[in-house]
């Protein structure tokens, strides 16, 4: 989420809003993170840790799959999500969805999410 704008207060009020009401749903799923583009500017977005299940593993495994992890670096543009799927595949987590679409009970798209 964007949240160096501060000239909208409200807007950035309800920008939260939202955000805090979609991780509501998804925080039970494995491997869900929120960050924001501040945190990331001021290092705070590295502190999160994978979840336990995934730090048994010392060192990282031979990769799987490794045709469908490329097509997957093709559809994401962003840097940072770039470096999280390959962190992801490097400890041989799940292959995620990109572009999850979130629907609400009416079959409504409305949210999505970078990786699933």
């Amino acid at each position: 989420m964007d949240d160096k704008t501060t000239e909208a207060e409200k807007e950035l009020q309800k920008t939260w809003g939202g955000v805090l009401r979609y991780f509501n749903i998804l925080q039970f799923l494995d491997h869900s993170y929120v960050v924001t583009a501040l945190g990331n500017d001021n290092g705070l977005n590295s502190a999160l840790v994978p979840p336990k299940g995934n730090q048994n593993q010392s060192q990282p495994t031979v990769q799987y799959n490794v045709a469908a992890w490329q097509k997957l670096e093709e559809l994401i543009f962003d840097e940072t999500t770039l470096e999280l799927l390959r962190y992801m595949q490097e400890h041989n987590w799940d292959l995620p969805e990109v572009g999850y679409e979130l629907m609400d009970s009416n079959e409504v798209i409305i949210a999505e999410a970078e990786l699933a």
